[in-house]
């Protein structure tokens, strides 16, 4: 078996020699049957995708691989933490950070997770990563009403598992996978998807495609990646495909292996009997980004955004998922949207079914009011008397495609206006040293709304559900209360006050320096070969002075690396 995985080893790094392939092709996909794996970082990074983007991504897998966010964007961490001392591991700070995430929007609500299938494995013979950071992870996902399946019981070496190509299965070395005699592919696949496999059909070498990885950017990746497309998944398909991630572990790259993992991890086999498209990303070695190892980024040596959805690889990753659903058949948006009924408290509507659509989402004032609507007529309930709403329709499909909405049509509810009522969810969109933006819920019957501030006069009238008090004094807290007001200028109840504080007139100042510079003049300090920003500790790479950085001053000693916000 040795001299075949050598084999195997010489003609994939010749083939991954030529050039980076054509465009990634668009298929008709079904977006409610998205799954990721990985193995080691690219498990690591599986769960990123899967917990920044669970309402798409429906279940994950895991191979020697730790809880989301473990590395908390240091690399230090990452190294020791969440490779071999997993005693350091703080899940309530992970959850903390998880939450705190979604609620800025960052990530997808964790709340998706609920009920996601999740596939967990740990060799017994690891002793790169810790097998306790796998039992952390089944219970992070735990703690968010995930389904996870263990298999933790095997002698395996770190490597991704297979039962019939590799190395001995205690092995740690490259390609890194080993012959176990168990069928990780199939296992995962089979408890990710929700749903039983068709038996493994032969695996048609032409279906593996080499596309230009390059158009999608994200630092530190390939200009090259993988696909398999099964003859069911190509043009003239008959009902869409499921899209299964794959990311590739450390050293296992195709600069390093060429396309072993993409051929010999096992998912093609299945992908070809399950009208399953399996993506390969390609991650690289970049030593100036600390990044030696081909490794997908788990630690933050892209950027501070790493393990959100705006992440540099992060979001290449979906932009390619993004590509590869692009391809389905085209769904009209509904015509002949009208109204057919109105009382005081309901809008009947009615339009032109849509061929290939088995629901509609109809949109009142661009809110969903309805999802899942089967046909016409459909009477939006609820609604408050004596008021004008807007509405649109959709079509939709189960495969998750949904079209442009309709032309919108106007409609009012019947009987007197409802009295108005305090504004809700007052909030502040952003400070500066002399302005506080806020903005809250619209009310409705409102034709404009009044911001008190200090309990004083009036400071703000606008007609829209936000406003911009300026000529403020820096570092200052002011309390401001809103209220509604109708057409006749009648002044509905005051909102909950709401506090905010302006900023310091301090100025943010960015610099542009090698990180040995930074660390000289008291922006950074360095760590363990590593520089870090002064304040936000976050990573700015190699401590050299060929590495260069940007790191920004946002207020007196407390550096952010990039530009000034």
């Amino acid at each position: 078996m040795a001299a075949a995985v050598a084999l195997a080893l010489v003609a994939a790094l010749a083939a991954a020699a030529t050039a980076a392939g054509p465009p990634l092709g668009a298929y008709w996909v079904n977006m409610s049957d998205v799954t990721v794996s990985g193995l080691s970082a690219g498990a690591y990074m599986a769960v990123q995708f899967h917990v920044a983007f669970s309402a798409t991504v429906r279940g994950a897998a895991s191979i020697a691989g730790g809880p989301y966010y473990c590395a908390r964007g240091s690399v230090s961490v990452a190294l020791t933490t969440c490779m071999t001392t997993p005693g350091g591991v703080n899940l309530g700070a992970l959850y903390d950070a998880t939450d705190g995430f979604a609620a800025e929007g960052a990530i997808d609500n964790p709340a998706h997770l609920q009920g996601a299938s999740v596939y967990l494995f740990a060799g017994t013979r690891d002793t790169t990563v810790d097998p306790q950071l796998s039992h952390l992870l089944e219970e992070y996902y735990t703690h968010y009403g995930a389904m996870p399946l263990a298999e933790y019981g095997i002698a395996a070496g770190h490597a991704h598992i297979t039962d019939d190509f590799g190395n001995a299965c205690a092995t740690s070395d490259s390609p890194y996978i080993n012959d176990c005699g168990y069928d990780a592919a199939g296992q995962l696949l089979v408890h990710v998807r929700g749903r039983p496999l068709a038996p493994r059909q032969a695996v048609v070498p032409e279906h593996l495609f080499t596309f230009d990885q390059a158009e999608f950017g994200g630092r530190s990746l390939d200009g090259a990646g993988f696909v398999y497309v099964p003859a069911a998944c190509q043009a003239g398909g008959t009902a869409p495909c499921g899209v299964h991630i794959a990311f590739h572990g450390c050293l296992q790259a195709r600069s390093n292996i060429g396309n072993v993992y993409a051929e010999r991890a096992g998912y093609n086999a299945w992908a070809e009997a399950n009208q399953l498209i399996v993506l390969y990303p390609q991650a690289i070695a970049d030593v100036l980004l600390g990044n030696p190892n081909a490794c997908f980024d788990w630690w933050g040596y892209a950027d501070r955004d790493y393990a959100v959805q705006a992440g540099s690889q992060m979001a290449a990753v979906r932009a390619m998922l993004e590509r590869l659903a692009s391809g389905g058949p085209a769904l009209a948006p509904p015509t002949g949207l009208r109204v057919a009924n109105t009382t005081d408290n309901s809008v009947t509507l009615t339009w032109t079914l849509v061929e290939l659509a088995d629901h509609y989402v109809v949109r009142c004032d661009g809110a969903v009011a309805a999802d899942g609507v089967l046909g016409v007529p459909y009477t939006v309930m609820d609604l408050p008397s004596g008021s004008t709403f807007t509405f649109t329709v959709q079509a939709a499909t189960a495969a998750g495609d949904v079209s442009a909405p309709s032309e919108p049509v106007t409609a009012s509810t019947t009987g007197p206006p409802p009295p108005l009522t305090a504004p809700q969810n007052v909030r502040v969109t952003a400070t500066t040293a002399s302005t506080v933006a806020l903005a809250w819920d619209g009310v409705a019957g409102a034709t404009g709304y009044r911001v008190t501030r200090d309990g004083g006069a009036v400071v703000l009238n606008t007609t829209a559900p936000e406003a911009v008090d300026s000529g403020l004094v820096s570092e200052t807290t002011y309390t401001y209360v809103v209220a509604a007001v109708d057409a006749s200028g009648a002044v509905g109840p005051a909102s909950a006050p709401i506090s905010a504080t302006t900023r310091s007139a301090f100025e943010c100042q960015s610099y542009e320096d090698s990180n040995y510079n930074h660390v000289a003049k008291d922006r950074a300090y360095a760590q363990l070969g590593y520089a870090y920003a002064i304040g936000s500790d976050e990573l700015l790479g190699l401590y050299n002075t060929f590495y260069r950085s940007t790191v920004s001053e946002i207020s007196p000693g407390y550096f952010i690396e990039g530009e000034c916000p």
